[in-house]
């Protein structure tokens, strides 16, 4: 048995070789026949179609199929295959039909008659990912299925398979899902071999037999529960199953014929106990119970391996328990159930300690550490009851002095040093209280958690602090609006203390722009800001002052004509691309306006005309103005007052 399992190795790792030299091979390309083609040269009528990909199987003469050798020549070779049916009737797909069919993706089986799949049948159909088993399905071939590695699900559920033989669904990779009949009575030697993602198999009650090897190297898989029918397992069997929790029987191991090294190469009765569930006590039952194959374990550094997610965790205030992984030395994970763990040192910034114990049968303690290191500090400064920020500007009073005060907390609630980067002009004291004593600039370095043993890391935070005097920005033109004439120019007449320079700027220089020298330029209609700075220059503060200009739309007169159906407004040169406006109010009180306002652009002309209906009005008030850029003109009214009819 070592023998062959040594074999079956040496075969698994020469195959990967020669697949990793053919991957450096440049791709092959495979020439299809594309046209629809009927035969009768495998024994039964096989009718290909070239434009699905599609080959039906079917009865003619014969019922099964012929079986083929490894190197033979089949009907459908030349064929782009993607999907095999097979019609009720057939009753053999044979040996070797569609063994390394690399394009077929699925195959249905039809019917309730009777059918075998023959040896190396669908053998490494690398894209098969679907197999529907008919009712009738009675028997899977050796290594039929085999290295299929797209195969995912795989049910059997609805089928009369009483047997899987030989590598039946060996090295199926993808294999996640598998439900077996349940008239299946024998799984063949590496029957599952290398299925390293199904987790769970639902065991019919029918199972018998298990070969060698069966579920050799299914590492995901985590219980098997067989039946009281169950006879035989296999020598090494479970091989590989790193996962594997338990394996429960209802036969005891004295009963059947129990393979070696069903775990790992060797007798299971050293290394392994045969233990029996009834609570928490082992003992040999007098008659047929449950049974669990359970691993006992001895805990110590030359038997098992024990791991956790890092090896130095930060300080939190609350005792750290990293969980742990126990692993024996074939790198097969140990259950939880199997020992007890207990932490000590494990709050506080140093070596902490974690001890595994085992239990019920298992036995030895094995100790681990991992490091506290300190937490990063997390200091708030406050000013008034806020979050301080980077800067400060403190201004001298009247008498000279000036003082803030800032509060800082630490996560580690430890004493807190204030520094001064310069004291002669500001002094801080222990309480975070700062005192002035001339202009200047100086920095204030907060720090905490200075001590060697503390659980958290040192921490600062620097906060300028600039002393000045007030600045103010003098303005001696008052004047803020002015009637639009292109280019006319004006002096802001701005100062600061000190004779800090003064820079401008505007927010609409289309409509006045400003020069360095503080004048001003009018360009255009509307509304601009300009901003004036004085800049910090070390001894008085930084002062902005923003004083709003608006430049007003013209006109050079109006006229007002009416009689007792109309008024006649006439505008001569508003100013270009604005708007006439003709107001018509009840009284000069101007309270109730008649109708809406007459609105007219200007383009071109040089006179606006707008006439206004008041054949209803028995009394009214006009008022004219032009608009543009949001900027109205001054107002024109009935220098007479209200007109009456």
């Amino acid at each position: 048995m070592k023998k062959e399992l040594k074999r079956r190795i040496i075969t698994v790792i020469v195959g990967a070789v020669i697949m990793c030299m053919v991957s450096l091979v440049p791709e092959m390309v495979q020439a299809y026949a594309s046209t629809n083609a009927v035969s009768e040269d495998a024994g039964i009528r096989a009718e290909y179609n070239g434009d699905s990909g599609v080959l039906t199987l079917d009865v003619s003469t014969n019922k099964a199929m012929i079986d083929f050798g490894l190197e033979d020549k089949k009907p459908w070779t030349n064929f782009n295959v993607i999907k095999v049916v097979v019609k009720p009737g057939v009753t053999h797909i044979g040996n070797n039909a569609f063994s390394g069919c690399t394009n077929l993706e699925s195959v249905v089986i039809e019917g309730d008659e009777p059918l075998t799949i023959g040896r190396r049948a669908f053998y490494g159909c690398t894209s098969l990912k679907s197999v529907e088993f008919s009712k009738g399905t009675l028997s899977v071939g050796a290594y039929a299925f085999a290295r299929c590695s797209s195969l995912k699900n795989v049910d059997m559920s609805g089928s009369q398979i009483y047997e899987l033989g030989q590598f039946a669904f060996g090295e199926c990779y993808s294999i996640t899902d598998l439900k077996l009949s349940e008239y299946t009575k024998n799984l063949g030697d590496y029957c599952f071999q290398g299925c390293n993602r199904i987790k769970n198999i639902d065991i019919p009650d029918n199972l018998s037999s298990v070969g060698n090897c069966a579920f050799a190297g299914c590492e995901l898989l985590e219980h098997l529960d067989f039946s009281e029918r169950l006879t035989k397992l296999g020598d090494f069997c479970f091989i590989g199953c790193k996962n594997l929790q338990y394996v429960r029987l209802l036969r005891r191991p004295a009963d059947a014929d129990f393979g070696t090294g069903l775990f790992k190469e060797g007798n299971p009765t050293g290394t392994y106990l045969y233990t029996y569930e009834a609570g928490n006590n082992i003992y040999t039952p007098d008659s047929d119970e449950n049974v669990i194959i359970r691993r006992a374990y001895r805990f110590d550094e030359n038997s098992m391996n024990v791991s956790i997610p890092a090896k130095s965790y930060s300080y939190t205030g609350k005792p750290i328990k990293p969980v742990i992984k126990v692993t024996d030395n074939d790198g097969s994970v140990v259950n939880a159930d199997a020992y007890d763990v207990t932490y000590s040192n494990n709050k506080n910034v140093g070596t902490a300690v974690i001890k595994i114990t085992g239990k019920n049968e298992n036995i030895g303690t094995l100790t681990m550490k991992f490091s506290i290191v300190q937490a990063a500090c997390k200091l708030s400064v406050k000013k008034d009851g806020k979050q301080a920020a980077g800067t400060y500007t403190l201004l001298l009073n009247s008498r000279g002095t000036a003082s803030m005060t800032l509060a800082a907390t630490t996560s580690g609630n430890e004493k807190i040093r204030y520094t001064s980067s310069n004291e002669n002009v500001l002094k801080v004291n222990d309480r975070g209280v700062i005192t002035v004593t001339k202009t200047g600039t100086a920095k204030i370095t907060i720090c905490a958690n200075n001590k060697t043993k503390s659980n958290y890391k040192p921490c600062s935070k620097t906060i300028t602090v600039k002393v000045r005097k007030p600045q103010s920005i003098q303005v001696k033109s008052k004047k803020t609006q002015y009637n639009y004439k292109k280019g006319v120019k004006r002096s802001i007449g701005a100062s600061a203390k000190g004779g800090v320079r003064l820079t401008y700027s505007s927010s609409n220089p289309k409509v006045i722009s400003v020069a360095n020298n503080g004048k001003i330029t009018i360009k255009g209609v509307g509304k601009a800001i300009v901003t004036i700075k004085a800049g910090d220059n070390g001894v008085y503060e930084q002062k902005v002052r923003k004083i709003t200009y608006y430049v007003r739309p013209v006109m050079s007169s109006v006229s007002i004509a009416h009689n007792s159906k109309t008024l006649k407004v006439t505008v001569n040169n508003p100013t270009p691309n604005s708007k006439v406006i003709v107001k018509v109010y009840e009284s000069s009180k101007m309270k109730k306006l008649y109708g809406k306002p007459h609105i007219k652009t200007v383009k071109k002309g040089k006179k606006v005309v707008i006439t206004v209906n008041v054949s209803k009005y028995s009394r009214y008030y006009p008022v004219i103005y032009v608009k543009k850029n949001g900027v109205e003109s001054q107002k024109v009214t009935n220098s007479r007052g209200d007109i009456r009819k």
